[in-house]
């Protein structure tokens, strides 16, 4: 069944060297901070968690204005003194297939992963067809046409960063 629905990829960077410099218990610490600013912001957004993904998580929603405001608030929170990892997001809205009622599939799905991969760290990324749904709160930074690793077309993107994040306020300074 064909259906529309934002999807967004968020992914702790650097997470395997933290482990790896810090052990495994730190690395649980991290990961419960993460899950728990991630289940406050889908909740509060009425977006859905479809899946964690270690260090990382795969978000569902209807709309794309609140998969946008969840995924600037989220991003707000990170780096910080409980988690001092950056997050990088990607995410997409379009028509993806529902896969025997529990999994997506399609173009869209990969391009918000995709997109994630691309991310550089605290930031959001995002098709520019998205921009419209920002939320107040975030900041938007045009990227122009990029490519992007498996899609056969340049696409136009933007950044989106919290605006009143420690990496917002280096490219508004800058």
């Amino acid at each position: 069944m064909r259906v529309e629905r934002s999807f967004a990829f968020a992914d702790l960077c650097l997470f395997t060297a933290f482990t790896d410099e810090h052990g495994d218990d730190a690395a649980i610490r991290v990961l419960t901070e993460f899950r728990l600013r991630t289940r406050e912001a889908a909740t509060k957004w009425a977006v859905r968690i479809d899946k964690w993904l270690g260090d990382g998580a795969m978000l569902v929603s209807v709309e794309p204005a609140p998969m946008l405001a969840a995924l600037v608030e989220l991003a707000s929170h990170f780096p910080s003194e409980e988690c001092p990892l950056y997050l990088r997001i990607g995410a997409a809205f379009g028509s993806s297939l529902l896969f025997e009622g529990d999994d997506y599939a399609g173009a869209v799905v990969n391009a918000a992963a995709r997109l994630s991969d691309m991310a550089e760290p605290g930031t959001i990324l995002v098709p520019a067809s998205m921009a419209e749904f920002a939320p107040p709160t975030a900041i938007m930074i045009p990227l122009g046409e990029r490519e992007v690793r498996g899609l056969t077309q340049t696409q136009p993107l933007v950044v989106l960063r919290p605006a009143h994040s420690e990496s917002a306020q280096r490219v508004t300074n800058a």
